[in-house]
Parts: structure tokens; sequence; C-alpha cells
């Protein structure tokens, strides 16, 4: 299984719809030599609507839709906020530096969170990996059922807003203006500032070692663990799509006006991949996590559907989890590097 390294926090993640607004406070004479200093708050973001949330100060308690999520607010030094996550069931696959604090945050869902228990749990916000995305874990939740539970509601934009993109997403800024955005709603602007330089320098060194060329291999990202829609793989307009570009590769349903989309042996058949992602979700363990990769590898090589395939006949598979590609999570620079390793030479 692919094993997460980070320099100080390796980091993309998942975050909020617009940049921030805030208010200036005078300048104080006696500090910095009178430099202006603006104010941490009031705080504005917006949903995929553009419906602006502004807060007046940081939440006390937040819900986290995600490990992913999770694992930001622990980075940003934000951990005591934490009142429960959702998706937590590979919350012991985290990186050592987090484990310890994701795994006193309270376990509200293996999956997405049902409404009923994430309104009932006092937090002031919740940040949203979804929205309304019911192949995703999504449950329907209503403005006015949050505003009632007096929940503020943080959409993840990079992951939720997809559907409002004019094009194909190639690039990782919207989950730079996430990570800002999360920053600032948690009085953690400076560490989330450190988390998106890190990120930068990652990607500008994964571009220095591997120069994009005009050929560019083709990366089928394969899902063992289907939905109720079946087998899906990953549109152009998902985070995936740009994590493969800023590696020198290129997704192989990119032309797909889409996030996440059903998929066939057909479909996958005529796109013939040079490589395929094995993008096994988030296990209780890393054994179990390993066992499944090792399932799905021997589907592609047994499946008479898939061994045909050039790349099941050349062995050109990646290990790189689900969550690492698909969401906005700290994952995100170091998956750029994993692919980019991969794909060089082919």
């Amino acid at each position: 299984m692919n094993t997460r390294t980070f320099s100080t926090a390796l980091v993309a993640v998942a975050l909020v719809a617009s940049a921030c607004t805030r208010t200036v406070d005078a300048p104080d004479p006696t500090a910095d030599g009178g430099a202006v200093r603006p104010a941490p708050f009031p705080v504005t973001v917006a949903d995929c609507a553009g419906e602006p949330t502004t807060f007046d100060g940081p939440p006390a308690t937040v819900v986290t839709a995600n490990l992913a999520a999770l694992e930001l607010v622990i980075r940003l030094g934000r951990a005591d906020s934490v009142a429960g996550t959702g998706w937590a069931s590979g919350v012991s696959t985290l990186p050592d530096d987090v484990r310890e604090a994701a795994e006193t945050v309270p376990v509200l869902s293996t999956g997405g969170i049902p409404k009923e228990v994430l309104l009932t749990t006092g937090a002031q916000a919740y940040i949203d990996a979804f929205g309304s995305m019911q192949m995703m874990g999504g449950d329907g939740l209503s403005e006015e059922e949050m505003a009632a539970a007096d929940m503020r509601h943080v959409v993840l934009s990079s992951s939720a807003c997809a559907a409002t993109l004019q094009g194909a997403r190639t690039d990782l800024d919207a989950v730079y203006r996430d990570i800002e955005s999360i920053g600032a709603i948690l009085d953690a602007s400076a560490p989330a500032a450190d988390l998106v330089a890190d990120m930068k320098d990652t990607i500008a060194e994964v571009a220095v070692a591997h120069p994009p060329r005009d050929d560019r291999p083709t990366v089928f990202y394969y899902s063992p663990d289907h939905t109720t829609q079946g087998m899906t793989t990953v549109g152009g307009k998902q985070i995936a799509n740009a994590i493969y570009e800023l590696a020198g590769a290129r997704n192989a349903f990119t032309d797909d006006a889409t996030s996440m989309r059903p998929v066939s042996w057909e479909d996958v058949i005529a796109a013939d991949p040079d490589f395929i992602q094995i993008a096994v979700r988030n296990k209780a363990s890393a054994a179990e996590q390993s066992a499944e990769y090792a399932a799905a590898l021997e589907t592609l090589r047994s499946d008479p559907r898939a061994r045909d395939l050039r790349a099941v006949r050349e062995q050109r598979f990646i290990d790189l989890g689900a969550e690492e590609t698909t969401l906005p999570g700290i994952a995100n620079a170091a998956a750029v590097a994993t692919i980019a390793n991969a794909v060089d030479g082919s």
C-alpha cells in the first residue's frame, strides 16, 4: 500500500467556496512600525450557489465530513474543536503525527453522517465535503435544517461544487483557496498559509523532476468500492483530473464533463489506458486496505473484460487511495508525486 509522506506538512485539502472577506484594523503605531494588520473577523464564505455565510468569530465546535477535513483541522492546530467526524473507518491509517489526535475524535459514522446524527451534535459548523452528492454519501441536508440547529454549513467547494466549473479541472487552485478559507474560519491563517506553501513546493519539485511530455500516458481511476451506481471513475471536473495533469499524465476520461461518473468495462476497453490507479477507499486497518488492493489486482488480472487491457498486460498499476485523489485532502500534493513517479519513463 502506498505510504503518504510529508515535508513539514504536505497538503491539499477539503474546503470552502469563496475567498474570505475581512475587516481591517486601524494602524497601531506601537506595533510593527505602524503597519496595518487585518482583523481576523468577520470572515465570509459562500456555498456552491454563492450564498454567503459570515463568521464573527471562530466556531467553538465543528464536525468534519471526512478524514481529509479532520486531518486538515488537526494540522491547523484546532483538534480540540472537533465534535465528531464522518467517513471515519480509516482513522488508524492516518499519518503518525495526526493519528493520536484523530483517534480521540468521536466517530459519527463510518460513511456519510446521517443528518439526524449531525444535527444533534451541537456543533457550530459543519465542514462538508459532499454537499448534495448522494453518490458520495450526502444526506440531502437543507439549509433550513442547518439553520434550525444553529449550525453553519461550510461547503468544501473543491469537491462539492464541481458542477459549477466551466471546464476540466487542471490545477489545485480551488484547494489552495479552500485551505486558506478554513484557516480563516478557524483563526488559523498562518498555519494554513504554511500548508499551502508546502503543497506548492511539492508540486513545483515534481514539475522539475518530471517535465511534461507531449505523449502523456493515460490513467484509469479504478475504484473496487462500487457505489449504488455500479463501477465509477473520475471525469474532467474531478480533483483527480488535476492531479493527473500536474503529474504529467492524462485522465482516461478527462473529456467527460462530470466529477464522478458511472463507467462500464466497454468504456474502459475503448479507452485502453496506459495505467490503472487502484483506488481503494480507507479501510479500518492497513492490513484490510492491502487485502482490498490485492483482491482488486486479482480481479483485473482474471476478469476477461479487463485482462486484455494494455495496462493489465504490462502490469502498470498504481497503488494510491481513493481519498488521496478524489477528495480535497492533505495528500493531494503527495498524490501528484506518486502518479508522476509511476508514469515517468512509460
